[in-house]
């Protein structure tokens, strides 16, 4: 149906318009029968609209950013311990990144823990891995200004939370038992970074990070024959690898998300999307989630829960002019359509367990998995910057704007105008 308000289009089953936010006829209905309920239907109305209160006041959602994959964006940036959140800030300005921490107050300003000072004429990153007791573990990326075109060098650190002002510890890689890492790997190192190989080489491919773990796939250069599959385990820094099964000469693979025990991927043949893929950790036994054969789009990101998945597909690929959000079932394969986006420049969303919270031209609304009962949470004050990067953690959303942290709960009523740094 269309909105009689600004006459764009929406679903028939929603009760507000997710455009301009006008009620539909649907919800007009839906009020004047309510007007003929029994007094129980009332209290229970009440019982449910107190519970859908709290549900909008404390999230469900899960404590940390796990399973996510680091792949030169900013996922992997932010990370819980109990009450605390910790999260990264990139200074251009300053030439600093920073390692900040803020609690679940109202009113708190996130702390500095440690600062890195830029190599001159390069930068860092640092991606958060985990928390294990008091020691935080992290990637740090540098890139240095040389002869050498685009050296970076990567490490894995621990830092003690809990001795204020301590510096940080490298983790040597070491492999397990002295297991040799195959030589197609060492070779392609060593071509493509023009010197020796080193171990911490591997933390440059595509990898994600669950529980202590950091997970690499060596999988889409198409001069291997099989995929390999690098497990490094961030407080010892062992490293393991599983070789799976033989790849096609001109199949890549990339990486898309890591939960419980799988690995999330697609399969591209020059560019074009096979489909959607998972594989078991410990094998790499493959199991085919999604067809896309012959079709003209690719999964541009995708997130896990339980038994199912959210997945956002661009339609239109290389030009990237469409997108939609899309629901899987992973137990009977069922794929529902959730909402078309207009735009992947003004959208990002996180989810809880039962919703899907998103950002969209600077608005932040809320929908169920499945699409129904959409609906506007805050209105946009500032439309400067694009805000993105959202994470659910304890009563908060999290997100960045213009390169700065902020955060806010729905039941705020518009977002804040400072940040947290």
């Amino acid at each position: 149906m269309y909105c009689e308000n600004c006459g764009r289009q929406i679903r028939d089953s929603v009760k507000a318009c997710r455009f301009c936010g006008k009620e539909t006829t649907v919800a007009l209905k839906a009020k004047k029968a309510r007007l003929f309920k029994t007094l129980l239907i009332v209290v229970l109305a009440i019982v449910v609209i107190g519970a859908g209160f709290l549900i909008i006041r404390g999230f469900t959602g899960t404590d940390t950013v796990s399973g996510v994959v680091e792949n030169g964006s900013v996922a992997g940036q932010m990370i819980r311990a109990g009450k605390t959140t910790y999260m990264v800030l990139e200074n251009n300005d300053r030439k600093i990144t920073q390692i900040l921490k803020v609690d679940e107050k109202a009113d708190a300003k996130a702390q500095e823990v440690y600062r890195i000072s830029w190599p001159e004429g390069g930068n860092t990153a640092v991606s958060l891995v985990c928390i294990q007791g008091n020691t935080l573990y992290y990637l740090e990326h540098n890139t240095y200004k040389t002869s050498v075109p685009h050296l970076s060098l990567y490490e894995l650190k621990s830092l003690d939370l809990k001795k204020e002002g301590s510096n940080p510890t490298a983790i040597k890689l070491k492999t397990r038992d002295g297991k040799q890492i195959p030589e197609s790997i060492i070779d392609f190192c060593e071509k493509t970074r023009n010197r020796e190989f080193s171990l911490e080489d591997l933390l440059g491919f595509q990898r994600g990070f669950e529980k202590n773990y950091i997970y690499i796939m060596q999988a889409y250069e198409r001069a291997y024959s099989k995929a390999v599959l690098f497990q490094i385990d961030c407080t010892t820094g062992e490293v393991s690898f599983v070789e799976g099964r033989s790849l096609d000469p001109v199949e890549s693979w990339v990486l898309r998300a890591i939960k419980d025990g799988y690995l999330y991927y697609e399969r591209l043949d020059y560019e074009v999307s096979e489909g959607l893929y998972r594989a078991s950790l410990s094998d790499l036994k493959e199991e085919r989630l999604l067809d896309a054969s012959g079709m003209n789009y690719y999964f541009a990101d995708i997130r896990i829960m339980d038994n199912s998945l959210i997945y956002m597909l661009s339609t239109n690929y290389p030009e990237q002019t469409g997108f939609e959000l899309h629901y899987l079932d992973l137990k009977t394969k069922e794929d529902s359509f959730i909402f078309a986006i207009e735009t992947r420049k003004t959208f990002d969303y996180t989810l809880s367990a039962t919703t899907i919270y998103y950002f969209e031209q600077g608005e932040l609304r809320s929908c169920n998995h499945d699409g129904s009962d959409d609906r506007l949470l805050i209105k946009n004050r500032d439309s400067a910057g694009v805000k993105d990067s959202l994470h659910i953690l304890g009563d908060w959303i999290y997100y960045r704007q213009n390169g700065d942290w902020y955060r806010v709960r729905p039941g705020d009523g518009e977002f804040p105008t400072k940040s947290l740094n």
